[in-house]
């Protein structure tokens, strides 16, 4: 989930009297107090979201973009002049994310085929 689905469900649950008590082996617990809303977080994409208790990056592990780079940008407003958000550079970030998405899954590149 990004930042503004977390903010998102910070003020839906913030405030509805829900407590941390210790638990058996000392951890605290969150006890819900019964007036939290249930909440289903989905992408875009009707995918559930995998979360990740503890992030597996360095700080030098960035995904570096092969499709929507801007030397393409470039190149599209040579060829279109304005560009349209819709129909010259999403396709290209949605190849950057199915590459970026294949990539952390590791999962093999025929995977997703891209939208070209």
């Amino acid at each position: 989930m990004g930042l503004s689905a977390i903010g998102t469900v910070a003020r839906l649950t913030a405030g509805r009297c829900g407590r941390f008590v210790p638990g058996p082996d000392g951890d605290l617990v969150y006890r819900p107090s019964g007036d939290e809303p249930r909440i289903h977080a989905y992408s875009c994409g009707c995918r559930i979201f995998s979360p990740r208790a503890v992030n597996q990056k360095k700080p030098t592990d960035m995904y570096r973009p092969s499709f929507l780079t801007a030397e393409k940008v470039r190149e599209l407003r040579l060829t279109y002049g304005r560009l349209d958000f819709d129909r010259h550079l999403l396709p290209l970030l949605r190849d950057d994310m199915r590459k970026a998405a294949e990539s952390a899954a590791n999962l093999s590149e025929s995977s997703y085929p891209t939208t070209r």
